[in-house]
Parts: structure tokens; sequence; C-alpha cells
């Protein structure tokens, strides 16, 4: 079963995986094409990521430009303030941001189409995340947004605590 939230952004959205519990652990179906149940996306992803991080751990605002990256981001454990910019110049959304809690009683995935920015603030003890990409990364392309840019003003839930050199 998959229970989505909109964004106020257009095209994004945020789900709620069902997790199958056992005495074995769990199961969590992350993508499907042939069962009702799952999300449809008609994406070709072609690049798998998985990211560890720590609590207090900043990484973003990224994206590629002019090759845009379509992102299927699946919070595996722990917990993230997971926020996304719409860079699309012709969207009545350019340059609003939206923010969702990922974690693993509730949202657990989020859907991020082309042409946004992305990045993720990690609130829990740690986070372990996977994510799907339907572009090849190129680093000539990548570009970042400051997390604190006043012209955005991003209503992070905790100020970071550890950031990349790219992204202070």
């Amino acid at each position: 079963m998959v229970n989505r939230r909109k964004s106020k952004l257009a095209g994004a959205y945020g789900m709620r995986v069902s997790v199958i519990h056992d005495e074995r652990g769990y199961f969590m179906p992350a993508l499907g094409s042939h069962d009702s149940i799952m999300p449809k996306f008609d994406n070709d992803w072609m690049l798998h990521n998985i990211a560890y991080s720590h609590h207090g751990v900043l990484r973003g605002m990224h994206f590629q430009q002019p090759n845009y990256q379509a992102k299927l981001i699946t919070l595996i454990s722990g917990e993230i303030q997971d926020v996304i910019i719409d860079l699309r110049e012709n969207s009545e959304t350019y340059m609003q941001w939206d923010s969702f809690i990922l974690n693993e009683v509730g949202m657990n995935q989020i859907y991020v189409p082309r042409g946004f920015a992305h990045g993720f603030l990690v609130t829990g003890e740690h986070a372990l995340i996977s994510y799907l990409a339907d572009a090849p990364y190129r680093p000539s392309e990548e570009k970042i947004i400051p997390w604190d840019d006043p012209k955005l003003n991003i209503d992070w839930v905790d100020n970071p605590l550890v950031l990349s050199p790219n992204d202070s």
C-alpha cells in the first residue's frame, strides 16, 4: 500500500510505502512496475546512489544544469528533513521550496522531478538513504544553491552541524 502527499510544487510528492515486518526483520517494496499498489514512474532509472550520514549533516541544495535529474529518494533508516526547490523557469512555483520529514514510521520516499534542487538534513541519529536518478552524474554540470539562501528562507527544523566545503 502506498499513501501519497502531494507537494505544493507541481510534479513532486512524498510517499509512505508500507513496510512488511515479521520475525526476520522487514521488507519494503521500494519500486515496482507490475503491481497496482506501487507508483508508476516514466523515468528510466540509470544511477543508484546510497548515502549514509550522521546527525546534523546537511547535504544540498544540489542540482545539475542543463541535464537535470529526476530522483526517487528512499529513506532506509533514520530520519531526515528532505527539501526540494523548483527551478523550472516556466513553473508557477518557480524558486519556491517544499519540505518533507522522512522516517521509518511515516513518509519514507519522495519523488523529485527534473528541474529541482534537492537536499536533506539528518534530524535523527543517522540516515541511510537510497536514491535513483534518471540521468548520469556530470560533475561539470553540478550546481549548488546555498542551504541558507535568504531569498528562499528555507525553514530548516534545526541548524546543520556538519557541511561539506561545497555546501558551506
